[in-house]
């Protein structure tokens, strides 16, 4: 997967095989045993004949004989995954550095131009690596809705992502604020104002990512705020970990939780139904009578028709209702 992600083209051969490796990844992963052979490989969802052999041949060779062939370069790629695990580097940077002759994170942290981003994930790196307990996630989770609280007991506040799906652990944390028929960005800024400086105050945010803007031209119209920082719970020993909070209209928090809990599977297959039916699914709802012109470029916004709750928006594409759990596609 990580050569045909470095050679993949929107819409080539090289780009479905990297999200058909990554369904592949996401069945394997839920499973609760050992894969021991090419045959048990293929029983499994999501994992195709020639998958299957590619298992079977790391089974029973400890390498896949295809990479000979790809030119794949092994120090390269194993160099390239450890730079994009530092926060705010992506593929271009991860191959431009390994360009330059770098080969360590020491090598990264000598650079005079990181951004301010990268320096915090270079800081925080050995913590963002580890994986976040369930028990943890609703501790954090509680952190927030408390803060949100103490402005206005009505404020709802869910943790969405792999969480919400009912997965034991996370790599992040993302949760998702709203507060009943309140839609105008004036006053969703305010509230997205007051909880940060709660969590600063209390030193429970301790670094940030990305901060909401503000424009006038926000105060009378729908509009998501979203924060990306690090965090950490009171007491010894804990852990910093990547939280993003996000403050949205009440009458898009349905479509909002769908689109942030997932899983990307599951949230491509619903936005594809939408298309197919004339239709358009985003964060902010689904849209009806979108006209689409050549290659099926968007012509148009569309009417808005749901997005209050998620169960509105499954009833609208007339499909069954997934509880969040159900959702692992």
């Amino acid at each position: 997967m990580d050569h045909y992600e470095t050679s993949k083209v929107k819409g080539s051969n090289e780009h479905f095989k990297v999200i058909n490796y990554r369904k592949a990844i996401t069945a394997i992963r839920a499973l609760d045993y050992e894969i021991k052979s090419e045959e048990m490989a293929l029983k499994i969802p999501r994992v195709g004949k020639k998958l299957a052999q590619k298992i079977g041949e790391c089974i029973s060779f400890g390498r896949i004989k295809k990479l000979d062939h790809l030119n794949w370069d092994q120090e390269k790629s194993k160099t390239e995954t450890l730079f994009r695990s530092v926060y705010g580097v992506g593929s271009e940077m991860a191959t431009a550095w390994y360009k330059d002759g770098l080969r360590t994170l020491d090598d990264v942290r000598a650079l005079p131009n990181l951004t301010k981003n990268q320096i915090s994930g270079l800081r925080f790196y050995d913590d963002l690596l580890l994986r976040i307990p369930r028990s943890e996630v609703e501790q954090i989770g509680k952190v927030v809705e408390a803060a949100a609280h103490k402005l206005h007991p009505e404020i709802q506040s869910q943790v969405t992502g792999s969480y919400r799906r009912g997965k034991p652990d996370c790599g992040d944390i993302d949760i998702v604020v709203a507060r009943p028929n309140i839609d105008n960005g004036d006053e969703l800024f305010m509230i997205m104002d007051h909880i940060l400086k709660d969590l600063i105050n209390q030193g429970f945010l301790v670094d940030h990512l990305s901060l909401p803007t503000w424009e006038d031209s926000y105060a009378t119209r729908p509009k998501h705020f979203k924060y990306m920082g690090i965090c950490k719970l009171p007491g010894e020993n804990q852990i910093h970990r990547h939280i993003d909070i996000l403050v949205v209209p009440w009458m898009h928090l349905g479509a909002v939780l769908i689109y942030f809990t997932g899983n990307d599977i599951c949230n491509r297959s619903m936005r594809l139904l939408a298309s197919n039916r004339g239709m358009r699914l985003s964060d902010k709802g689904l849209f009806d009578n979108v006209m689409r012109g050549k290659i099926r470029k968007k012509v148009n916004e569309g009417r808005w028709v749901a997005g209050r709750t998620e169960r509105e928006i499954f009833d609208y594409l007339k499909i069954k209702y997934l509880e969040p759990y159900e959702r692992e596609c």
